[in-house]
């Protein structure tokens, strides 16, 4: 005789995704010394984050000049 819960139908658990990218400090502060020198959000943008698009690239914005 079974006892206990039946097993679920379907694939089981989802794989986790890990959709957010963290930085570490020395990178931020390598983002933080280039946009000084430079006093150019376009160019600091494009040294660092060139491969992501231009939605992207205006949010990342916001972050470093917070």
């Amino acid at each position: 005789m079974r006892q206990g819960r039946p097993p679920l139908r379907g694939c089981g658990r989802r794989q986790h995704q890990f959709r957010r990218q963290a930085y570490t400090v020395a990178f931020k502060l390598q983002v933080l010394r280039h946009f000084d020198s430079t006093k150019s959000m376009r160019a600091t943008l494009d040294r660092f984050f060139d491969s992501i698009s231009e939605t992207k690239k205006s949010n990342k914005a916001k972050l470093v000049y917070k």
